[in-house]
């Protein structure tokens, strides 16, 4: 996980340099909060705290959704999946349901 390295991405004809940028700062959210960063923007935005509070600036993170961690039994996080293109709290949900798809889970068992 550490790495950062891109072991897939996809980029549809509508893709934007942009959408590169947000998904590069979303993992860089999932790699140092350990959850997606969704989670993370809703429990920042409830304590009322922000990414400075954190010592994380916005030109490498973003609070917002499509950042979603791998995480492997008895291996921890090893990975992340992320999207950017649809407003992200859709982002977040295709993610849940390509995963639960991929898995023959329930989406919400991913939640």
């Amino acid at each position: 996980m550490n790495s950062g390295l891109t072991l897939f991405q996809s980029i549809p004809n509508e893709v934007r340099l942009s959408n590169q940028e947000w998904m590069y700062r979303k993992f860089n959210l999932v790699r140092c909060m350990e959850r997606s960063s969704l989670m993370s923007t809703w429990i920042l935005e409830e304590q009322g705290q922000s990414l400075a509070d954190h010592g994380l600036n916005d030109a490498e993170y973003v609070l917002c959704g499509g950042g979603f961690p791998i995480r492997l039994k008895n291996a921890g996080i090893i990975g992340a999946v992320t999207v950017s293109a649809l407003p992200h709290e859709e982002d977040h949900a295709f993610i849940v349901e390509c995963l639960a798809g991929y898995l023959n889970a329930d989406a919400d068992s991913l939640l």
